[in-house]
């Protein structure tokens, strides 16, 4: 979709709108007015009845675009869009006869109950320009923050290469959706502030961090998978940092060159590397693709002229050959960031970064189960952001704010403090990847009353799911032990898959679900097709089950809550 097309749609219904009330006021003034008198038309010239008529057709035209911007956002957005629109009409065409018997009590008259045709048409696109000014003065306001924010780091990110325009744009608009999607929230846990913090400057103090680290010789890895083993990056005293891309911002620039009928996640990640928009993409020394779809890997070859892009070759299944085959990748990978660092990986230097990382894991794991208790004592909107931040995030310090949130969920259980009712239906999420800031569905469910308690995903439980069985014997037998842990992820590249269908129910299980909903993101072909068997595992269980298909954009939002919605009542009716 062009940026020219994406401007002009928000436009066509208000537009049509216009057309039909302008030509149907004219019609009525023609029929009823007039008794289709032959000179009707003078008449309506004369009498300058067409500014009413564009009076009418341009109120009614401004409430069908502040309809549209309201489209999938909060409540609040929705009641103040409809409230601007009713300011607009009883201000201007409808209300000017009101506005003329006001104005006569306080002495001020122009000769006949109603003002002057071209009074109205000029108080309505005075009331109008200013319901435009309000609908847009937050994301003016937004912007103008952005703009600020990217002028603190604007020396840093040019530096390092950063388009800075389009990278204001975009990070107002992840700013944005931020804003509708956790502010409205209430009873949040305190030990939230730090993962708003850094979700709301996500480009800020971090990124001076690593842009730091890197300017001292550390490499920088981006990485777009769970199973680039992140253990042997920090063992060369490297940063990781996920670049998998949750964004519809960069879309359209991606589809300039990659075919649209792929994943929106594959482009919304090259758009941002084509569009030198992101400071993450940025500052790494190299990338680190994988083979886990056959639109990632030959996007990797792509975005090789962008960033240097290191492949590994997943397996499709996991035979004992194919375990070897994935040791063979550990260690090419190994001595690709042995070669970048000019560091050698250590005994003992790998040891230590599976301790860490085993530790981050470990307080996923405490944080997701803590979710389990009914009722939840934190929104899955939260535990998903969490979920996200884990991948840019300094994982020491990470860990250490992960934990002190669980500490605080654990004594809001006991104080019996929730972030849902008792009654409110608990649903699971398995499927796609959900990259920051990809909170579409989580949204919608929690918007709708419900609550997310699980993630079998690659930000969650596919994510941290398993540790390492530490090994203090040679690096040989700890690169094994390394392989192993990620030949566990249960990914739907793999094929036959009864892991990932037996981890999806006993996940249900324990996250003592109502309901799951199986997301796919659009053209994703393997949880697609993978799809069709957990719905068959689900019915076995007589497990609820939906599944739905979606990208980044917002326009599909309305359909979604629409099914989502239906879905949370099946499951009312069944408790």
């Amino acid at each position: 979709m062009s940026r020219a097309w994406q401007a002009v749609r928000p436009l066509l219904l208000p537009l049509l709108v216009f057309i039909v009330v302008f030509v149907g006021h004219m019609l009525f003034y023609k029929i009823v007015s007039q008794n289709s008198s032959p000179i009707w038309w003078r008449l309506y010239v004369l009498t300058q009845t067409y500014m009413i008529s564009f009076s009418l057709a341009l109120a009614f035209a401004f409430g069908a675009y502040a309809l549209g911007k309201a489209r999938g956002q909060s409540g609040k957005a929705v009641a103040g869009s409809a409230g601007v629109a009713l300011l607009v009409w009883f201000t201007s065409a409808c209300g000017a006869p009101l506005i003329a018997v006001g104005l006569g009590l306080v002495g001020v008259g122009f000769g006949s109950e109603a003002l002057p045709p071209w009074v109205t048409a000029v108080l309505t696109i005075c009331f109008i320009s200013f319901g435009v000014y309000w609908l847009h003065r937050k994301g003016g306001a937004c912007a103008t923050a952005c703009a600020a924010k990217a002028g603190e780091n604007a020396g840093l990110f040019r530096e390092i290469g950063v388009d800075l325009d389009k990278f204001g744009a975009q990070q107002c608009v992840t700013g944005e959706l931020y804003e509708r999607t956790f502010a409205a929230q209430q009873n949040r846990p305190a030990g939230m502030a730090y993962f708003d913090e850094m979700a709301g400057d996500i480009y800020g103090a971090r990124m001076r961090e690593i842009i730091a680290a890197k300017k001292e010789g550390r490499v920088v890895v981006g990485n777009f998978c769970v199973f680039v083993p992140e253990e042997l990056t920090l063992a060369v005293d490297g940063i990781s940092v996920g670049l998998c891309a949750g964004s519809q911002a960069p879309v359209s620039d991606a589809e300039k060159v990659l075919p649209r009928n792929i994943c929106p996640l594959v482009k919304s990640a090259y758009g941002y590397a084509l569009t030198k928009s992101s400071p993450y993409f940025q500052v790494v020394d190299f990338v680190c693709g994988e083979t886990t779809c056959d639109a990632k890997k030959k996007t990797w070859e792509l975005m090789d002229r962008e960033i240097p892009t290191h492949v590994m070759e997943i397996p499709q299944m996991k035979r004992e050959r194919d375990r070897d085959l994935w040791l063979a990748e550990v260690k090419e990978f190994k001595a690709k960031l042995e070669q970048q660092s000019g560091k050698t990986i250590t005994p003992e230097a790998l040891s230590k970064a599976v301790a860490v990382m085993d530790a981050k894991r470990g307080s996923l794991q405490r944080l997701n189960a803590l979710r389990h208790h009914r009722p939840s004592p934190i929104s899955g909107r939260d535990a998903l952001l969490v979920e996200q931040i884990a991948f840019y995030d300094d994982p020491v310090r990470f860990t250490e704010k992960v934990n002190v949130l669980c500490d605080e969920l654990d004594k809001r259980v006991q104080d019996g403090v929730f972030a849902a009712p008792s009654q409110s239906r608990r649903i699971m999420i398995s499927g796609s990847p959900m990259a920051l800031p990809n909170w579409k569905v989580h949204n919608i469910v929690e918007g709708a009353g419900a609550v997310v308690v699980n993630e079998e995903s690659c930000v969650g439980t596919r994510y941290f799911s398993q540790n390492v069985a530490q090994s203090d014997e040679d690096m040989d037998s700890m690169l094994l032990a390394l392989t192993e842990r990620y030949m566990q992820i249960n990914c739907a590249c793999f094929t036959p898959n009864e892991g990932r269908i037996e981890q999806i129910i006993r996940e249900y299980r324990d996250s003592r679900a109502d309901g799951l909903i199986h997301y796919s993101l659009q053209f994703c072909h393997t949880y697609l097709i993978e799809a069709v068997r957990i719905k068959e595992a689900c019915a076995k269980e007589s497990i609820p089950f939906l599944a739905v298909e979606t990208d980044y954009s917002t326009e599909d939002t309305g359909q979604l809550q629409t099914r989502i919605e239906a879905f949370l009542e099946q499951i009312g009716g069944q408790r």
